[in-house]
């Protein structure tokens, strides 16, 4: 299973490579949807730019704690508030998910995209999980240590891997992964990279992507490998307010490619590069 994870993480970064050959892609490729509650903002980025605001409920219901499927799906940080269920465009369904109080301080969320969401409580070290409703919290268990600050509270579905990441707020920022059961799988740290939550992960990239610093009133976002190198950082204009959920859309468990569709990659990035090679060299003689 390790070796099959890491050949799907060796395909589709070179498929990325392929993609990006001639052009810059510091930005998501797959939408990145963050949330600033306490400002009723829903915001949805794609490449370097924002490309959609959605206008969520009142400030008061804190709609941080995102899911992302067909639809997006948010919670209430705090007990006694609502969370709304919005089409990609930004139109109500009319499905409302309410925090009935056994879990609060919950600001970003997460989904496998079939049964299950999840959020990380702030300040107790509680990973939660709920139906894809938000309904039925239970405790999956509890991370010591994440009780000494309140810094830790993004996290994330990895559909590789059936495991949950988690990252904190700091000038150094940390990941952890952990298995449903909170066994640590790994961790690493961004030293001299300040990051936030907002803690996304993006299946078309098997990595990570996460709030970065603020650039005067607007935010960075930054893209980080599974194993610990920063891949990209990059400021979005138009990026504002307290950010502190976000989200891609999660479907089904990714499947491990066959060796065939591995060959495949590989026997298309000469054709491709070779390509890009061809028009360099017919714009120049031009």
């Amino acid at each position: 299973m390790k070796n099959s994870a890491k050949q799907l993480g060796l395909a589709v970064s070179i498929a990325m490579l392929f993609v990006c050959a001639g052009r810059t892609c510091a930005g998501p490729v797959t939408s990145y949807w963050l949330t600033a509650g306490d400002q009723s903002k829903i915001y949805e980025v794609q490449g370097n730019s924002l490309v959609q605001t959605i206008t969520t409920g009142t400030g008061l219901d804190r709609e941080y704690p995102i899911a992302v499927g067909n639809t997006i799906r948010t919670y209430a940080g705090f007990p006694n508030s609502f969370g709304r269920e919005y089409l990609p465009d930004g139109t109500l369904t009319g499905s409302t998910y309410t925090n009935t109080g056994s879990y609060f301080g919950v600001w970003d969320g997460a989904t496998d995209g079939v049964a299950a969401n999840y959020s990380l409580e702030q300040g107790t070290g509680t990973v939660v999980q709920y139906d894809r409703n938000w309904a039925n919290g239970t405790t999956l268990f509890t991370v010591a240590g994440l009780t000494e600050s309140g810094n830790w509270a993004g996290i994330t579905f990895d559909t590789v891997t059936n495991s949950l990441w988690l990252n904190n707020r700091s000038n150094n920022a940390e990941f952890r992964n952990y298995s449903l059961t909170g066994t640590l799988l790994s961790s690493f740290t961004l030293a001299g990279q300040a990051a936030a939550w907002g803690l996304a992960y993006e299946q078309s990239s098997d990595s990570l992507w996460s709030l970065g610093t603020r650039s005067g009133p607007d935010w960075s976002i930054i893209n980080v490998s599974k194993s610990g190198t920063l891949l990209s950082s990059t400021t979005i204009i138009g990026l504002q307010g307290n950010i502190l959920g976000g989200e891609m859309r999660i479907g089904p468990p990714a499947a491990v490619p066959e060796p065939s569709a591995i060959a495949l990659v590989f026997t298309a990035l000469p054709m491709g590069l070779g390509f890009a090679w061809k028009r360099r060299r017919k714009a120049v003689a031009v």
